[in-house]
């Protein structure tokens, strides 16, 4: 007789915290939306223990081709996209919305926490949800110094994927699951998706709103892929831990599946040994 065997998950928790800091890097089409949902966690939080702060980080104008795809409408083009959502959703729910009308840099750190709270700092998840390996390696490389959390979007014509984590090197989740039945680090998404940082050697031909302009890219994938982000959003927020760190989703069979965190797993995506994953200090990485 066999016997099957599953493997049990340690979910990644990230303590008791009041004060979120939410930092969304891209304003385009998965960022737009993003915002929207961010916003309305915000006013969800308003009668409750919970504070959220949030920016959002983008240095490009609206154009004609944003309209209907993206959340702008036609008197806003040549507004910035940050500028012009933080005052659509502060005005709207009487929120205080931070917007960076600029490209995402390795010194835009400090600029981001001002407003923070002084007496406590709130624990910081930044959103990637930009299409482009430049933006990325900032994110990765402020892992840990600047971020607490990287949650990281990214999609194609009908499909995407969100990756999230927290340890910038492989060595830092050496034995994140030594806890037994949690799981206190998870790898960066540039380190289970190394493509995500990779500059390529030729120049892309055009972007995400090109793809959707052209009709190349589904109308609805931006708006799903923002779904997931604010699900894994809302659980992180309302019970501070996630049992999951991958969630790819496919528009063309309108499925979607999600990764467990377990030793197992972890190892497949980072070609290592579950007991690395298992045993802090004994194994050679």
């Amino acid at each position: 007789m066999q016997t099957l065997t599953f493997e049990p998950v340690s979910p990644f928790v990230i303590g008791n915290h009041s004060r979120f800091h939410i930092v969304i890097v891209g304003a385009g089409g998965t960022g737009s939306f993003v915002l929207q949902t961010v916003a309305r966690l915000m006013v969800h939080c308003q009668h409750s223990s919970i504070n959220i702060l949030t920016s959002i980080v983008d240095g490009d104008v609206i154009e004609p081709k944003n309209i209907g795809r993206q959340l702008f409408a036609p008197a806003e083009i040549g507004r910035n996209k940050a500028l012009a959502l933080a005052t659509r959703f502060n005005q709207s729910f009487g929120l205080k919305i931070h917007a960076v009308p600029a490209m995402l840099n390795r010194s835009m750190g400090n600029q981001l926490h001002r407003g923070t709270w002084r007496d406590q700092r709130p624990f910081t998840i930044v959103i990637g949800a930009v299409d482009n390996a430049l933006a990325r390696q900032a994110i990765h490389e402020s892992l840990e110094a600047k971020f607490d959390l990287w949650i990281d979007g990214g999609n194609h014509e009908h499909g995407g994927q969100v990756l999230i984590g927290s340890k910038q090197s492989i060595r830092s989740v050496e034995g994140c699951c030594s806890l037994g039945s949690l799981c206190d680090a998870l790898p960066s998404p540039a380190l289970v998706a190394p493509e995500l940082i990779k500059v390529p050697a030729e120049p892309q031909q055009t972007d995400c709103a090109d793809a959707m302009a052209n009709n190349r890219q589904s109308l609805l994938i931006n708006q799903q892929m923002a779904t997931i982000i604010g699900q894994y959003l809302n659980q992180l927020i309302f019970t501070g831990r996630i049992t999951t760190y991958e969630t790819i989703v496919d528009l063309t069979s309108l499925t979607m599946r999600s990764t467990s965190i377990t030793p197992s797993n972890l190892a497949k995506s980072l070609n290592k040994k579950p007991e690395f994953f298992t045993t802090k200090g004994s194994v050679k990485p």
